[in-house]
């Protein structure tokens, strides 16, 4: 195995937050409503609700420049 090879075998097998985001993505109203119900019952969620992909800058344990990541910040549209 390359250096290269175990770099790339190392970051894939380290992606603990795709899965997480993912579902996120799918069930983010169900999500506020268990673990901040209160929140989640002062938001019209008929005005829609979208997550924008915020790109981030990683670092290594050593914190050298590492692989690149996705931050998602909820929007939520004011009421009408």
């Amino acid at each position: 195995m390359t250096a290269d090879t175990q770099a790339a075998d190392t970051s894939a097998a380290n992606d603990y937050d795709s899965p997480w985001k993912e579902a996120l993505e799918k069930f983010f109203p169900e999500f506020l409503a268990l673990l901040f119900p209160a929140i989640h019952a002062e938001i019209d969620w008929s005005n829609g609700h979208a997550g924008v992909a915020a790109p981030r800058k990683m670092k290594d344990a050593k914190g050298e420049p590492g692989q690149r990541g996705r931050s998602t910040i909820w929007r939520l549209d004011p009421d009408s």
